[in-house]
C-alpha cells in the first residue's frame, strides 16, 4: 500500500515544507492526493499493518495495537495519537514501517527507562504531558513546550476568544502544532487544533466526533478497523470551550522547530 491510498482531510491546517500539505489527519505530496471510502484496512502478519501506509498517522486512536494485560488499549492512547498526528503534520515520518506511529511512540514509553517512570500519580506516561515532551525532543529532534491555562484568567468567552486569537495562534503562524487538554470525557481527553475562527475552533479528535450537548458529551466512536478519523475537523464555539475545558482550565502542547 502507497502513501497516495492514506485517507486524507484537505482541511485548513497550513503548508509546511515544500511541496507538502498539511492534512487534518495525515500529511501527504499535493499531487498524491485520494479519498477512500469504506474499510481500506490492510492487514498483514499477526494483525500489523506494513508499508509506507505507517508513514503518517491516520488519526485514530481506536485501531492502535498496542496491548496491555492481552488487550488493546488504543481508546487510552489520545495523547500519544495526537503527538503522532503533530509530527505528521510536520512532515516528520514514522522510523518504524511495520507499526502504526503512534504504536511506536508507546513502545518509546515501554523501553527508554528515563520515559517508563514518568508517571504523574496514577497517569502512566504516555498520559502525562511532560513526559511526551521529553520524547518529542528526544526522538524527533523538534521543540515542544507545555503551557498550563487558569480558568480563573478566562472566566467569560470574549476572554477565551481574545487568548486563542492572539496566544494560540501565533503559535499556529509560527508554523508551530498546537494539542489541547480538554474536559471532553471524564478521564480527560486530547485534541489537535486545526484552526482558529472568530466564532470558535476546529479540531481534529482521534476518538471520533463529539456532540455537545445539555447533559454532556456525546460520541460517535471511530471504528478500530478504519483507517480514518470520522472527528477529523470539528467545530467547538467558545461557549463549548468553556463548558469542557477545551484548553481553558487545562493545558496546551506545542510542537515544532
Amino acid at each position: 500500500m502507497g502513501l497516495s491510498e492514506e485517507v486524507i482531510y484537505e482541511g485548513d491546517t497550513g503548508i509546511v515544507g515544500e511541496g507538502i500539505e498539511i492534512m487534518s489527519n495525515t500529511t501527504t505530496n499535493k499531487n498524491e492526493r485520494i479519498e477512500i471510502k469504506g474499510d481500506t484496512t490492510d492487514r498483514g502478519g499477526k494483525g500489523k499493518r506494513k508499508g509506507k501506509g505507517n508513514r503518517y498517522s491516520d488519526g485514530n486512536q481506536r485501531n492502535n495495537e498496542t496491548e496491555e494485560g492481552g488487550k488493546r488499549i488504543g481508546d487510552k492512547m489520545c495523547y500519544p495519537t495526537a503527538v503522532a498526528v503533530a509530527l505528521s503534520r510536520l512532515g516528520i515520518e514514522n522510523p518504524r514501517d511495520d507499526m502504526q506511529y503512534e504504536d511506536y511512540i508507546q513502545t518509546l514509553f515501554d523501553t527508554d527507562t528515563n520515559l517508563s517512570g514518568k508517571y504523574a500519580g496514577n497517569i502512566p506516561p504516555r498520559g502525562n504531558p511532560y513526559a511526551e515532551a521529553d520524547m518529542v525532543k528526544k526522538y524527533f529532534g523538534v521543540n515542544s513546550d507545555i503551557k498550563l491555562i487558569s480558568a480563573d484568567d478566562y472566566a467569560n468567552t470574549s476572554q477565551i476568544s481574545n487568548f486563542y486569537n492572539t496566544t494560540i495562534k501565533s503559535n499556529i503562524n509560527n508554523g508551530k502544532q498546537v494539542i489541547l487538554s480538554t474536559g471532553l470525557t471524564k478521564s480527560g481527553h486530547i485534541v489537535n487544533l486545526n484552526r482558529v475562527t472568530e466564532r470558535g475552533i476546529y479540531f481534529q479528535d482521534s476518538y471520533g466526533i463529539p456532540t455537545f450537548e445539555t447533559n454532556g458529551v456525546t460520541y460517535q466512536k471511530n471504528s478500530i478497523n478504519w483507517r480514518y478519523t470520522a472527528g477529523t475537523n470539528v467545530f467547538a464555539s467558545w461557549e463549548d470551550i468553556k463548558e469542557y475545558n477545551i484548553g481553558i482550565g487545562k493545558y496546551y502542547m506545542t510542537i515544532g522547530r
